[in-house]
């Protein structure tokens, strides 16, 4: 009988090396994928829709509150953005736009009666009454992008049909690092990108990191806007840093993408706006020497920048054109020579060449006020890599200038638009809609139409609004330190507006910039004739006045300052200076201290206290005071000095030291600082140098008794005992009551003879 046998299974193929990648990779995907859903499932969004990796916020007050049946711009925000309101649910078949940047979008110099919103307000009803529109003007006064992107948070949850995002001029006017990301690998920080779009990122990181650690990775922002501009004397504290720079448009590309991700996720569309700035009528903000030219180059540059300049003035313009060559090759990033070359070729018809120099002087301007090309070339990528609509408005700007060259033809200042340039963005912006199918034209829309909201807008705007547009636009000029510009524009506002006290205080600060100190008080009476209780215009009278020694008269100004605006912290300041230089010290401590409370951040009322401490012995409080003013402004070089001499009081010659060649090297240089420096080595027994210090002090005031009197002691105690009887005769003849002070001189010169 045959014998079954048991059929055996053809032996497995072992699988191939790639086909079990393949299948593990679609395990590993697939199981991932499943992830991903469920955390969409349950609501958890990737860390790039809420966050900010570059910067995060102490605060998130509400920019708009519910009152009744509407929202309403919140108290604490209007500082900063106009006054609006719009209904909290939105009624049926209404179109609701909500416009986000900066001050241009504001409106700036003047309100939201003229912003592109305000013309768009007007404007959309007759080209399409078939819709209900809402307008809202969230534009924020010194507003970057990565705080408009905050603004845009709170808006997605208010109903929005459409941003219209107009944003790029204020990315460098907060100070701010990028440190870590900075010193962070590439393909590190690449791979965190990738991995922030997922939401599995996202969930672990909310689990694994505490709220107050995620929050520290990246930089804290104060909750709103603390400018740079705010904590210095114009421009200067501003320096080239070509690699922050880079950061910075790393981080306006993100806060760009991330806004139009924002508007989506809403339901809503963004819309792009290049911003446009003026380059003909505006000088650059801040110029600063290439690195490596050396000093005595640089004073060539400005040599022959100053003969172009005057040669132009002549009519010589191949001359003055020579010489600003010269001088750009000598200094070729020196942003005001390629500003000064291009007038001299606008001068000669040549305005294309002209174009490219006007181009490079906004390129290297180190004060960025303005946003330059590059930023725009990132809006239109942006839009390209999103498909988001863009109006390119900085194209057509140029295109309608003369010369292709933006200019006071259509801008105020250096970014802020006149009316007739708002009213034109409002007209792009009208026919863009009408290209995206937002609004179909109705018969109604033709020129008599356009004319008619024109003079509505236009004559609603009473004296007092036109008053203070130009009192904005002195203000910031005056600020920049552009005397000329700020000049023009309170001239102007007198010649529109008849007696003006705000003008006139304009023209007086400016003729204190120019060293003109008694046309300055003439202006500052013409003022308070106009307007008594102006504080401004008070305390800017009594500061000068008690800067000529006349500080009985400079008190009532001071004290109107004070009756007419309680509060105010300059003039606090100017009262303690005028009560210290009549020797009240406990009066001068009291005031600086007032000023403190009212400003926290004054670093001027921080600086002049911690002197009066210094006088009245209380070195180690001013040491405090010195460091807070050093905190609120890092380049005071006053400060550093004045700390540096209460250190050397305390003994702490080492540290004194260090302080106060800080003070040297922020600069200018002054006698006082040389002589702090020469005090603290001559108590460290280091005379050669003191002596050398003292030297440099006197090589800037040659009639400093104190500093003669020092160096006569060094010089003593060096064996040069010709040199001290030399100084010591100086110091007597400079000053012969330094003589009853210092009886021993007198002492010393008898027993020389």
């Amino acid at each position: 009988m045959p014998r079954k046998t048991k059929k055996r299974p053809p032996a497995k193929t072992p699988l191939p090396a790639w086909k079990k990648a393949l299948f593990s990779a679609i395990v590993f995907v697939g199981f991932f994928a499943g992830v991903e859903t469920l955390l969409a499932l349950v609501g958890v969004e990737p860390r790039l829709a809420y966050e900010d990796p570059y910067v995060g916020f102490s605060g998130a007050a509400p920019l708009y509150v519910e009152l009744g049946d509407e929202y309403v711009t919140a108290p604490s925000k209007e500082g900063w953005f106009n006054g609006q309101r719009f209904p909290v649910r939105k009624p049926a078949g209404a179109y609701r736009i909500f416009s986000v940047g900066g001050s241009t979008t504001y409106g700036r110099p003047y309100d939201d009666r003229v912003s592109f919103s305000g013309w768009l307000r007007e404007l959309l009803p007759v080209a399409d009454p078939s819709r209900q529109w809402e307008v809202v003007n969230a534009g924020g006064v010194s507003y970057a992008s990565y705080r408009v992107a905050k603004v845009m948070e709170e808006l997605a949850q208010r109903e929005p049909d459409l941003f219209l995002i107009y944003s790029g001029h204020n990315e460098f006017l907060e100070r701010r690092t990028y440190e870590g990301l900075i010193a962070a690998p590439e393909a590190v920080t690449a791979l965190g990108g990738l991995l922030s779009h997922t939401r599995i990122y996202a969930a672990g990181a909310k689990l694994l990191t505490p709220g107050p650690q995620r929050r520290a990775q990246g930089e804290m922002l104060a909750e709103e806007v603390d400018t740079m501009l705010a904590h210095s004397f114009g421009p200067e504290d501003y320096e080239r840093d070509d690699e922050f720079r880079r950061q910075v448009l790393a981080h306006y590309r993100f806060n760009l993408e991330r806004m139009v991700r924002i508007a989506r996720a809403a339901g809503a569309e963004a819309v792009l706006i290049t911003t446009a700035s003026s380059w003909k009528d505006c000088s650059p903000f801040k110029s600063q020497p290439t690195e490596g030219v050396s000093p005595e180059q640089q004073a060539e540059a400005a040599r022959l920048r100053a003969e172009g300049m005057a040669l132009r003035e002549q009519e010589e313009l191949a001359a003055s054109l020579e010489k600003l060559d010269a001088s750009v090759a000598l200094d070729p990033r020196y942003a005001e020579t390629h500003y000064e070359r291009a007038r001299t070729l606008l001068a000669m018809d040549r305005a294309p060449e002209a174009r490219d120099s006007f181009q490079k002087a906004l390129e290297e301007d180190v004060c960025p006020l303005r946003s330059f090309p590059a930023m725009n070339d990132i809006v239109r990528e942006v839009a390209r890599a999103t498909g988001a609509p863009m109006l390119d408005f900085d194209a057509y700007v140029r295109e309608q200038a003369d010369d292709g060259i933006p200019g006071a033809k259509q801008f105020l200042d250096h970014v802020h638009l006149n009316y007739g340039g708002y009213r034109e963005l409002a007209m792009l912006l009208v026919d863009e809609f009408e290209r995206q199918g937002v609004l179909a034209k109705g018969p109604g829309w033709n020129d008599e139409a356009v004319a008619a909201v024109r003079k509505r807008v236009e004559l609603g705007l009473d004296r007092m609004a036109q008053s203070e547009a130009m009192h904005n636009l002195s203000r910031v000029l005056g600020w920049a330190g552009k005397v000329e510009d700020a000049k023009r524009v309170a001239q102007k506002a007198i010649e529109a507006l008849g007696d003006d006290a705000e003008a006139y205080n304009s023209l007086g600060k400016a003729a204190v910039r120019e060293g003109k100190r008694d046309e300055a008080m003439e202006w500052f009476r013409k003022a308070l004739n106009v307007n008594p209780d102006h504080a401004d215009a008070n305390t800017n009278l009594g500061t000068e006045l008690s800067a000529q020694g006349r500080h009985e008269e400079a008190m009532p100004y001071i004290q109107a300052a004070l009756r007419a605006r309680p509060g105010y912290w300059e003039a606090h300041v100017d009262m303690g200076l005028a009560l210290s230089a009549q020797g009240d010290v406990e009066g001068a401590e009291r005031h600086f201290r007032l000023a403190i409370r009212d400003y926290p951040a004054s670093h001027e009322a921080h600086n002049n206290l911690g002197v009066e401490l210094v006088r009245m012995g209380r070195l180690e409080e001013a040491l405090g005071e010195f460091q807070l003013a050093i905190r609120y402004y890092r380049r005071y070089a006053e400060a550093y000095s004045n700390l540096g001499e209460a250190l050397t009081q305390l003994g702490r010659y080492d540290d004194a030291e260090r302080e106060i060649r800080k003070a040297l090297e922020i600069g200018p240089p002054t006698a006082s600082m040389h002589v702090n420096l020469a005090v603290a080595l001559q108590q460290a027994g280091r005379l050669e140098e003191a002596v050398e210090s003292y030297t440099r002090a006197l090589a800037l005031d040659p009639d400093m008794s104190g500093a003669l009197n020092n160096r006569a002691i060094a010089y003593m105690a060096l064996g040069r005992d010709e040199e001290a009887i030399a100084d010591l005769r100086r110091a007597l003849a400079v000053d012969p009551k330094f003589a009853e002070e210092h009886p021993e001189i007198r002492e010393i010169l008898s027993s020389a003879r």
